[in-house]
């Protein structure tokens, strides 16, 4: 299972989204010639609900830190570039952000595999001198638990930055719901004291967007 990601920001430069995606379409499956690159996601974030969302969000899986620089250097990611820094499309593209994650926690509820999903994306900002990150991470684990109380969640996956270990990154998945109602019950939970865990003394909320996926591959 990966355990080392990729994670890449961008604006839609020109508003022509659908140059956008069909250029990242091509982008991933050259890259995804590496052996090193177990799978790539792109996601749009199509609605802000708070902060400034990026407008696309790519993730990039890896089996591990070493698997990333394998890639980095290989002959593969090169030739990609290449290719599709002259392709159409590409003017369309601002990247915002890059940075590299490890993940903290996956969970899954079992939800029938076949049903819609929504997702929400977060950003936060979690500075490790206010805090014990191990009571942190209890603290959003326990808040998410209780979360499915009120919404239908049927899975996150949590990440923090390898270089900036103040910025996480959830990715929530949902059922059928208002996401924007969500969104203002997780966050009131997320200022209530936790069952497990202690939040950090001072974080923020960076931003927050309901996502589509647009472009889902792996080897």
């Amino acid at each position: 299972m990966a355990a080392f990601y990729n994670l890449v920001s961008t604006r839609c430069r020109d508003g022509n989204h659908k140059a956008l995606q069909h250029w990242y379409s091509d982008h991933l499956q050259l890259l995804l010639t590496s052996p090193h690159l177990e799978s790539a996601h792109l996601l749009r974030c199509d609605t802000a609900l708070q902060g400034d969302a990026p407008d696309y969000l790519c993730i990039y899986e890896f089996a591990s830190s070493m698997a990333f620089d394998q890639f980095e250097q290989g002959a593969e990611k090169a030739r990609a570039t290449e290719l599709t820094n002259a392709a159409a499309g590409r003017s369309s593209i601002d990247i915002t952000q890059r940075e590299q994650f490890v993940r903290l926690l996956s969970c899954s509820w079992g939800a029938d595999s076949s049903a819609p999903k929504q997702r929400l994306l977060l950003q936060l900002n979690l500075p490790q001198s206010s805090g014990d990150s191990l009571a942190a991470l209890r603290w959003f684990n326990a808040q998410l638990h209780q979360a499915r109380s009120t919404m239908p969640l049927f899975g996150a996956s949590l990440y923090a930055g390898q270089s900036k270990p103040d910025l996480w990154l959830a990715h929530l998945e949902l059922g059928e719901c208002d996401l924007s109602q969500a969104w203002l019950l997780l966050a009131e939970l997320l200022q209530q004291p936790a069952s497990y865990g202690q939040p950090p003394n001072q974080w923020q909320v960076n931003w927050v967007a309901c996502a589509q996926s647009v472009v889902q591959s792996g080897r």
